[in-house]
């Protein structure tokens, strides 16, 4: 951690934990929230539970000059023993829906939905070209940022 982290977080987001939006572990071990359990402390561990608090929680945090990241699943990630000083921002249940539609030939799905839970949904609604992701860890937020994906397709061939 370096020497001098941010004292506070902004004013909006204690609001947004007051009202649930967000919720807020001080100090928050990382090794627990990446697959390799590796990882130091985060200033602030920030789980956004509802959608519409994302935006302003992360712009509250630019203003504020305070450093931040999205974590997603966790897989792939690694933190430095010494943690991160600013903020990880981490989704919450509200960004793992997966549902049929709009329209015919289309699944919509949260960053925060499990890969694997996309590409069965889209087997189930009768959908192909997320077969490549059988077996490939990780939220759908990390494939698209990363364009995972295997010899039998890849995640942004797949994206509208």
């Amino acid at each position: 951690m370096p020497e001098n982290p941010s004292p506070a977080l902004p004013a909006e987001i204690l609001d947004l934990s007051a009202s649930g939006a967000i919720s807020i572990i001080e100090n928050a071990p990382l090794a627990k929230e990446v697959s390799m359990g590796v990882g130091g402390p985060a200033r602030w561990l920030l789980t956004v539970e509802k959608d519409e608090a994302l935006e302003p929680a992360l712009g509250a945090l630019r203003l504020a000059g305070i450093p931040w990241m999205i974590l997603g699943g966790g897989s792939n990630t690694f933190f430095a023993d010494s943690g991160y000083p600013g903020a990880v921002v981490k989704l919450g249940k509200a960004f793992r829906s997966i549902a049929a539609g709009p329209g015919e030939h289309r699944l919509t799905a949260g960053a925060g939905a499990v890969l694997s839970a996309v590409m069965n949904a889209s087997k189930r609604a009768g959908l192909t070209g997320l077969e490549w992701a059988a077996g490939v860890p990780g939220a759908l937020g990390g494939a698209l940022a990363g364009n995972a994906g295997t010899a039998y397709g890849d995640a942004c061939s797949a994206l509208e």
